[in-house]
């Protein structure tokens, strides 16, 4: 005759498998969320886009008038999206550094070539309202009229013989319109507590047509100049 065995589960094996099988059907719903919830993240792990690439420009440190001579602590340097980098960003500081403002930028805003006029600039070529125009430094006998000037705005600028100039006849000083329609490119102002230039009066940068230059710049070197405001074109 022959025995047939059967194998007893373990009751210890037993109970675990069923407390198992009865915790996991009481906490189903927790255990879906969870499963859900690990889905979703790596889903959106997979379809994350890579971090954009930056590239270091120089920024307004604060905000910037225009007219300010920009100084070192003007300035910092910003990662930026190269995406986004405006055209002619600069990325050394010291290429701004003793520049122009021509126009006025707010704090943490791009500062670019375009955007500044050189100190030792005689001669910027720029084209405007389709005519050649030259941007050229010319210092005004009165500061106090200089300060009044803006970026922008539009003057004629006056010439007064000085007296003491060889050849000039003694008689009452008669003004000549040296310059019609310039614009004002940019009035450098210097930094708190430094000193004017010498010779005085307030420097500005005017865009007039080349054909002007001849006159304004001998005028500058033998005159006393002047400017009277005009009306700003649209």
């Amino acid at each position: 005759m022959t025995r047939l065995l059967t194998r007893t589960p373990h009751p210890a094996s037993s109970f675990t498998l069923l407390t198992l099988t009865r915790q996991v059907r009481r906490h189903r719903r927790l255990l879906a969320a969870l499963v859900a919830a690990w889905a979703a993240y790596a889903t959106l792990s997979t379809l994350r886009p890579e971090p954009p690439a930056l590239r270091p420009i120089a920024v307004a440190a604060h905000d910037l008038a225009a007219g300010a001579v920009i100084g070192a602590d003007d300035l910092q340097l910003r990662p930026w999206p190269t995406t986004a980098v405006p055209p002619a960003a600069v990325t050394e500081l010291a290429a701004l550094v003793g520049r122009v403002l021509a126009v006025p930028v707010p704090g943490e805003g791009p500062v670019t070539l375009p955007m500044v006029v050189g100190p030792d600039s005689l001669a910027l070529q720029t084209r405007a309202n389709g005519r050649v125009s030259v941007a050229i430094p010319v210092r005004l006998s009165d500061a106090g009229v200089a300060a009044l000037l803006a970026t922008g705005d539009l003057v004629d600028v006056w010439a007064t013989p000085a007296a003491d100039l060889p050849g000039v006849i003694a008689g009452p000083p008669a003004a000549t319109r040296v310059a019609a329609g310039a614009r004002v490119v940019a009035v450098p102002r210097p930094h708190t507590g430094e000193a004017l230039t010498a010779g005085g009066g307030g420097l500005v940068v005017l865009s007039v047509g080349e054909s002007a230059v001849p006159a304004l710049a001998y005028a500058a070197a033998s005159s006393a100049l002047s400017v009277t405001l005009l009306p700003r074109s649209s």
